[in-house]
């Protein structure tokens, strides 16, 4: 209902910033759902008319459904829907400004006093600037990430100005011949093997398939096995095309996101569509700075996106996690 609401709305409203926010809040407050997240803006951005782009969100949450992954305000995601690019943004923008001291959780002893759950629903307004997007322009597919959920997709285009970069740095990394090293960028140790039961999908999409984890001189291993299939032509001047995965922790403010690259050489291309298979550790993801050790947590909440798909998000549970 919500997601209709905000789509009903003209550009107008949202380049103005209209307070529309009260009704929202409060229907959604009565609204019979745990949790939600909602994210809208103008459908359509033009440098030339508008300096900046205002976007709006608001989300529901409770203090038991959603309790733990949940921080703040959520993270803004935008996909370009032709060079896969991901940019993403905190909603409730703390630029220049000191972090809050964190203080610890007092431990309370169990008490055999039911839990009460308590609804609490919040919204802000964010702007970017053309900056923000290094001149970016085209379709993008935008949502609101918000700890162990997110809203629906929320489509974009921005039009060219006459500033606009021909050639922006993302794409030539798409461009550049050979496939990433250890030393550039990317997740690492990625392969590109079939694993038994990591099929493509039937529908456009990503599946994971989660490996026995296993642990080697203190070192934690995930593996993970994936196959995806996607709609679409990838520019042929193009080697490579991105597969982001997004990690949220426990408590933890921002969203990580880890690129994994595919080769050309990787996919195969039949019926408007490319397949293909990759696999990785995740607990590498969790590389700690200075030892270089995977050091990945108790559980973390981890989902993926390309260009105009966004999957949903899974819950991972790391044995022996710190």
């Amino acid at each position: 209902m919500f997601d209709a609401i905000l789509a009903a709305l003209p550009d107008s409203s949202f380049f103005e910033q209209k307070d529309f926010g009260a009704n929202l809040r409060d229907k959604l407050l009565v609204e019979d759902v745990p949790f939600a997240a909602y994210f809208r803006g103008a459908a359509v951005w033009d440098y030339a008319s508008h300096p900046v782009y205002p976007v709006y969100s608001i989300s529901k949450t409770n203090t038991v459904d959603n309790e733990g992954p949940y921080n703040g305000w959520g993270t803004a995601v935008f996909s370009s829907v032709e060079t896969g690019e991901l940019l993403t943004f905190p909603m409730k923008d703390e630029s220049g400004k000191m972090p809050m001291a964190h203080r610890p959780k007092p431990v309370r002893p169990p008490s055999n006093i039911p839990t009460v759950k308590a609804y609490s629903v919040n919204d802000v307004w964010r702007t970017f600037k053309p900056e923000d997007f290094c001149g970016g322009h085209g379709r993008y597919q935008a949502f609101l990430r918000a700890g162990n959920f997110q809203s629906n997709p929320h489509p974009l285009t921005i039009l060219a100005g006459p500033k606009t970069p021909a050639v922006r740095p993302f794409e030539t990394v798409l461009k550049s011949k050979g496939v990433p090293g250890k030393a550039e960028f990317g997740v690492l140790g990625v392969t590109f093997s079939a694993s038994p039961g990591s099929v493509p999908p039937k529908e456009p999409g990503l599946t994971l398939v989660h490996g026995k984890a296993r642990s080697e001189r203190g070192i934690r291993h995930f593996p993970v096995h994936a196959a995806f299939r996607f709609a679409g032509e990838w520019p042929k001047e193009s080697e490579r095309m991105p597969i982001h995965i997004l990690v949220t922790e426990r408590n933890v403010r921002d969203v990580d996101v880890n690129t994994i690259w595919i080769p050309r050489s990787q996919c195969r291309f039949q019926d408007g569509a490319y397949t293909g298979h990759f696999n990785f550790d995740l607990a590498d993801l969790f590389i700690a700075p200075g030892d270089g050790i995977s050091k990945p947590p108790k559980e973390a909440w981890i989902s993926a996106v390309h260009r105009g798909w966004q999957g949903p998000i899974e819950r991972v549970d790391f044995p022996g996690g710190h």
